[in-house]
């Protein structure tokens, strides 16, 4: 989650404002913060999810360049589907 929300423009302890790769909708990369105030390795996402762009079951890596921050609706319509077929 890290890596996908540092490629997406998330700021290590800080609320950083994002959107769907496929529409656009608006959703915050939520990172969180140590009780010293020190960015935590703790990443959430409000309002977007995490979607393979080939998904694995097609034979995509679980890795940073194949993930994309998705709304709910995109990545449900989605499913198992590359962009171009989706």
């Amino acid at each position: 989650k890290r890596a996908v929300a540092l490629a997406n423009g998330g700021i290590p302890g800080e609320d950083t404002e994002a959107a769907c790769a496929y529409c656009g909708s608006p959703g915050v990369i939520n990172w969180m913060r140590l009780a010293d105030g020190r960015p935590s390795a703790w990443v959430t996402f409000t309002d977007l999810t995490l979607d393979h762009v080939i998904p694995t079951t097609r034979g995509g890596a679980n890795v940073a360049s194949n993930i994309v921050l998705a709304c709910k609706p995109c990545n449900s319509s989605k499913r198992n589907r590359t962009p171009e077929e989706w």
